[in-house]
């Protein structure tokens, strides 16, 4: 019976740590910007940074070949993701539309990255 109950309770155990280390490593949502008129949009090397007017920020996102150069923290996108994304921008720059999106600036990330985006 006490074998059981160890196995029991190092399960348990195991499964609380898998399920911490699992919802700590997603990013979360620092805030939301929309209506974003796009002012101009960049990209290099894997990296889309984006301009709103009357905005002095500016919003990124990269890949991972070029992520780690901006922080140990900075949550990296995947590269067919970024390029959805840049036609997105374009097309919403072009058409004069407005975007939105969700952007996190995560502690030991020197910029805010971009987690989704929404066109209008």
């Amino acid at each position: 019976m006490t074998t059981l109950k160890t196995k029991l309770v190092s399960f348990a155990l195991a499964a609380a740590a898998f399920v911490g280390v699992a919802t700590s490593s997603a990013p979360s949502v620092a805030a939301t910007r929309t209506g974003c008129q796009i002012w101009q949009i960049q990209y290099d090397t894997g990296r889309v940074a984006l301009w709103c007017v009357g905005d002095t920020q500016i919003y990124y996102s990269f890949n991972a070949a070029s992520g780690p150069s901006w922080g140990s923290a900075c949550v990296a996108t995947a590269g067919d993701t970024q390029k959805i994304w840049l036609s997105m921008l374009q097309s919403s720059l072009l058409a004069g539309r407005t975007v939105d999106f969700d952007y996190s600036s995560p502690t030991n990330c020197a910029i805010p990255n971009i987690s989704s985006l929404r066109t209008h």
